[in-house]
């Protein structure tokens, strides 16, 4: 028999006040819940109680909730504060709600124990009309080694559940998680499941892949969820106006409160002779990677794809280490991962780009790339490797420029120009003649000697007022040409510096890249300058080359005016 079970406290006389604790039943079946009431009479504020001691045999499912009643009777007033909390038992037997103190108005109470008789529906052959499983597919796994987690709702057919309340699915300490169901709303499946000789129907709440993470066991702990029950109204019988016909529409619901059980995970030790350069990959993998372009120029992008596929933790180890040639530079890589949503094993793609940018001409080699793992199928560690892949960048390198002006063409056509003129025939030579041809060489020599000087005096001195003019007015093109250019915002920032620094430093070419121009600019304006010239470059260089969309950030084009003013300015 339910029935309720109150402890009054009388806390002081002054102005009546008083604290009274209770509960609304103190036998109760597992998985049911009570509710525990503090009332404060005539106080000024709700009572302050420290709840942490129930704990250990109740979970706190709802609460605290607080009401306030005032009434007025003969002209006095009277008041009651009450708090009220949800509270589940663990486990079935003689439970004890044990002494509440706390304070109330200042003043201190502290009620007396309560005992709680909880009844198991197991052992008084009731059947459970309505449960809650936890299960997994395996209770032993290696580290990083799937394992499929899975929570059910089991209800009797003719059971009606009106609410379930949202309910959090375990923080799973120890293990990496990826998601591979959830549903949005509760739906029951086709197939009724018989246990113990009665039916069930079962609806899936949820479904998670877990990975353990280095231990020698794993804890899953226990979920509450509260669902509401419709039951059938009592009425009385011999009631005249009960009519059976509309027996069904009297109906209310009441509050039951169902948990899983703890999971224990034992997780395997790896074999022996674990690779040194191992990652943590656990599944069965392929491997590749590729170039979108075979054959590129010199200083221009192209990108590097490395491709992992496969079943396994994909999304929980990183790819090893790339050690590039010195010749290139790379951009920051971006990973990619794409999930095969209609598998309970995580199955997918994973791959990283690269943007890279050849330096320097001749035959580019990318290195193989080696993943060891653990094969599941096997049992055994296992690797996959990629192919070496070969790029020829095209061009000429600046120091090669410089060295050999000449192209090896020019250089046929002059030789073949100056033998053209070489004759065969011997003569005897003439003295008077020999010795006015000795005259003019010498004549000739010094002209060959002076001229030169004259000529380069001339020219810079030429070059310095026919150029003034425009290297003044360097910075206002430059910045006419970023406002108004015809090309892409990232194009016209990159052909504005270079065009600037081509005029401003009288160089042959604006064909420059980031090592060059750190290299003109250095010790001719301040390292901070350079290092925001150089920063704007590269965001330039990495928007053009890359395989993704850009958005064009004005924010951009005002920095490196910003920075072609001080430039301006120091040079």
């Amino acid at each position: 028999m339910i029935y309720n079970f109150f402890v009054f406290l009388l806390c002081s006389s002054l102005n009546a006040q008083s604290v009274q604790i209770a509960v609304d039943k103190n036998s109760l079946f597992e998985g049911d819940y009570l509710t525990l009431e503090i009332e404060a009479k005539n106080s000024k504020d709700f009572p302050d109680v420290d709840i942490t001691v129930l704990k250990s045999d109740f979970d706190v499912i709802g609460g605290p909730n607080q009401q306030t009643n005032i009434q007025f009777i003969n002209g006095r007033r009277s008041s009651i504060n009450k708090l009220s909390w949800e509270l589940s038992p663990k486990k079935s037997g003689r439970l004890i709600i044990p002494k509440l103190k706390g304070f109330i108005d200042g003043k201190k109470f502290e009620s007396n124990t309560i005992e709680i008789n909880v009844l198991n529906q197991k052992e008084n052959n009731s059947p459970t009309e309505v449960f809650i499983k936890a299960d997994v597919n395996k209770n032993n796994a290696f580290v990083g080694e799937q394992i499929n987690f899975s929570l059910k709702l089991y209800k009797k057919e003719d059971l009606k559940i009106t609410s379930i309340d949202e309910f959090v699915m375990p923080d799973f300490r120890g293990f990496w998680v990826e998601e591979l169901f959830n549903p949005q709303r509760l739906k029951y499946q086709k197939k009724i499941e018989i246990i113990n000789g009665i039916k069930y129907q079962v609806a899936n709440l949820g479904q998670r892949a877990l990975f353990p993470m280095p231990s020698k066991e794993h804890i899953v702990s226990s979920i509450n969820i509260k669902v509401g029950i419709e039951v059938q109204k009592k009425r009385n019988r011999r009631d005249p106006f009960f009519d059976p016909f509309f027996s069904s529409y009297f109906t209310d619901s009441k509050i039951k409160t169902i948990r899983t059980d703890e999971l224990k995970i034992k997780v395997n030790q790896f074999p022996m002779s674990r690779p040194d350069d191992f990652t943590g990959a656990v599944g069965i993998f392929n491997l590749f990677s590729k170039v979108d372009l075979n054959q590129v120029n010199i200083n221009e992008g192209f990108t590097f794809t490395i491709v992992l596929e496969g079943t396994g933790n994909l999304n929980f180890f990183s790819f090893p280490e790339i050690v590039f040639p010195d010749n290139i530079e790379v951009f920051e890589p971006n990973e990619i991962f794409e999930k095969d949503a209609f598998r309970d094993q995580l199955t997918g793609k994973k791959s990283i780009e690269y943007i890279l940018i050849p330096r320097k001409s001749g035959e580019l080699i990318l290195p193989r790339i080696t993943l060891p793992f653990f094969n599941l199928k096997e049992n055994k560690w296992d690797k996959v490797i990629t192919e070496e892949i070969k790029i020829f960048v095209q061009g000429m390198n600046e120091e090669d420029k410089l060295v050999n002006p000449l192209s090896s063409n020019k250089k046929t056509e002059i030789l073949a120009k100056d033998i053209r003129y070489i004759s065969n025939e011997l003569k005897k030579p003439n003295f008077f003649v020999t010795k006015n041809m000795i005259l003019l060489l010498y004549f000739i020599s010094f002209l060959l000697f002076t001229i030169p000087i004259f000529i380069k005096k001339f020219k810079f001195y030429r070059f310095l007022n026919l150029n003034k003019s425009n290297r003044k007015n360097t910075k206002k093109l430059v910045l006419k040409l970023l406002k108004n250019g015809d090309n892409q915002l990232h194009d016209r920032i990159s052909s504005g510096i270079n065009l600037y620094l081509k005029y401003k430093l009288n160089l042959s070419t604006k064909n420059l890249d980031q090592n060059q121009i750190e290299s003109l600019l250095n010790g001719k304006i301040k390292t901070d300058l350079i290092k925001e010239l150089i920063e704007i470059i590269n965001k330039c260089d990495e928007a053009k080359f890359s395989d993704k969309t850009q958005i064009e950030n004005p924010n951009i084009l005002k920095k490196t005016m910003l920075v072609i003013e001080k430039l301006d300015r120091e040079l």
